[in-house]
């Protein structure tokens, strides 16, 4: 058989967003991970809600 095997070599890497860095949160001690590219921790992420076009979002009526 000729070709590649699926899925071996064409990997991308995970991009990094530094270590030992915490939660921006004044008193949260929280360490973040490398792979997480905001500056909060998960309960402390601002809520944001995605553009839905042509629909009304129970939050919005």
């Amino acid at each position: 058989m000729n070709g590649r095997r699926l899925g071996t070599s064409n990997r991308r890497k995970s991009k990094k967003f530094g270590d030992g860095r915490f939660c921006a949160e004044q008193y949260c001690q929280t360490q973040l991970s490398i792979y997480n590219k905001k500056k909060y921790c998960f309960l402390h992420t601002p809520v944001s809600y995605p553009r839905v076009r042509g629909h009304v979002l129970k939050g919005d009526e």
